[in-house]
């Protein structure tokens, strides 16, 4: 901890890096005059925004299959699972051969792995597994949705700067 003052009123501080508590950038060893807050507010929005639209994208564990994996959440992941899920419902699901030579009939083929690292192998879904896997998809992006809406509402009562810089994406629920 170092002691410096204020240029504006030669106030004697003590000072850790980051922001003190009146929204001050503390900078090596003088003050810098922060944003305005709402300009704080802004920039802070933008970067949960782009938080969470990672998150909706990084994947999600189901154990739709009985064995717990990773699946995918790009969009395009997101509307095949969305396309399957309509699908299943059809009356001939269980009956007809929907991907001829590649699983049999009533069930469509997923990849997934083990670890979220880990190499993809595909899975033959059932109905009720893809009815489970769809509902999972719903659960990952609902939690994201609340977590995001949940540091919205931190972010519009937060009063100061340093109120505004504790609020990140990585926090725990």
């Amino acid at each position: 901890m170092m002691l410096w003052y204020k240029p504006q009123n030669l106030e004697l501080r003590s000072w850790e890096p980051g922001l003190d508590e009146e929204g001050w950038e503390v900078v090596d060893d003088f003050f810098v005059p922060a944003l305005p807050l709402e300009n704080l507010k802004t920039m802070k929005k933008e970067e949960l925004v782009q938080a969470a639209a990672s998150a909706y994208t990084e994947g999600f564990w189901s154990k739709a299959t009985g064995e717990t994996l990773f699946y995918d959440s790009e969009v395009e992941d997101q509307h095949i699972l969305e396309s399957l899920y309509n699908r299943v419902q059809e009356k001939d699901w269980k009956t007809t051969e929907r991907y001829k030579g590649i699983c049999p009939a009533g069930q469509a083929p997923i990849r997934a792995r083990k670890e979220i690292k880990g190499v993809k192998a595909v899975y033959f879904h059932t109905k009720e597994q893809l009815i489970k896997l769809g509902k999972d998809l719903e659960s990952h992006i609902i939690a994201v949705k609340l977590k995001h809406w949940r540091l919205q509402e931190r972010l519009q009562v937060a009063e100061n700067a340093q109120e505004i810089e504790q609020i990140t994406w990585n926090e725990k629920d």
